[in-house]
C-alpha cells in the first residue's frame, strides 16, 4: 500500500482528506511506534567490529536501537557482551565481531513511496493516521479513540499474523526434511 492508498483509506477512516505532507510524516511516526513495539515492524541490520582490547568500548552504529545477536568471526552466537546507554558495546576478547541489530525502517519521503514495514502493518498505519488526524482536529472527538483502538487491533493482529506465518513456515520445513 502506497503513501496515497493510505491517504485514501485514511480519507474513508476519518470523512476527511488530510494533507499529503501530513499523511507522509505520520505514516513515519506510526512505523517508529510500530518499531518500539514489535520486533517485526523494525528492520535489521548488521556491522562489523573489531575489537583490539577487551576492555574498551565500541560505538554501536548511530541508528542502532537493540541488539539481537552478535557472533564471533566463526558465526557462534555469544552471550557475555555488555551493552552500555544503548550506544556502547564491550566485547569479551580480542576479536572480530558480527553485530546484528534493529534500527527504524527507511522514512518515506513521496506519496508514491510504499512504507518498508511488512505489509501486514499497513491497515494499521492508515489507522494511526487517522487517529493523529482526527485527535488533531478535535481531542474530544469518540472517533479518535476508535481511531487509536482500530490502531493498536490491527498492529497487534499483524503482529500475530507475521509470527504465525514464520511458524508455518518452520513446521512445513521440518516437516519435509528426511532423514
Amino acid at each position: 500500500m502506497t503513501v496515497t492508498e493510505i491517504g485514501v483509506q485514511v480519507t474513508r477512516l476519518s470523512y476527511q482528506t488530510p494533507s499529503d505532507a501530513f499523511t507522509i510524516a505520520m505514516v513515519n511516526d506510526a512505523m517508529e511506534n510500530l518499531a518500539l513495539e514489535f520486533n517485526n515492524a523494525k528492520k535489521r541490520n548488521s556491522t562489523t567490529v573489531a575489537c583490539t582490547d577487551a576492555s574498551d568500548w565500541s560505538d554501536l552504529p548511530a541508528d542502532c536501537i537493540g541488539v539481537y545477536r552478535v557472533d564471533d568471526s566463526e558465526g557462534n552466537e555469544i552471550a557475555n557482551y555488555t551493552i552500555k546507554d544503548g550506544v556502547l558495546i564491550n566485547l569479551p576478547s580480542v576479536a572480530t565481531y558480527t553485530i546484528r541489530y534493529y534500527t527504524f525502517q527507511t522514512s518515506v519521503t513521496l506519496v508514491g513511496n510504499t512504507p518498508g514495514i511488512h505489509v501486514a502493518y499497513h491497515n494499521a498505519l492508515a489507522y494511526w493516521v487517522a487517529y493523529k488526524f482526527i485527535s488533531q482536529k478535535d481531542p474530544s472527538n469518540p472517533r479518535a479513540s476508535q481511531m487509536l483502538d482500530g490502531y493498536t487491533d490491527r498492529a497487534m493482529r499483524a503482529n500475530a499474523t507475521i509470527l504465525g506465518s514464520k511458524t508455518r513456515r518452520r513446521r512445513f520445513a521440518r516437516s519435509n526434511d528426511t532423514y
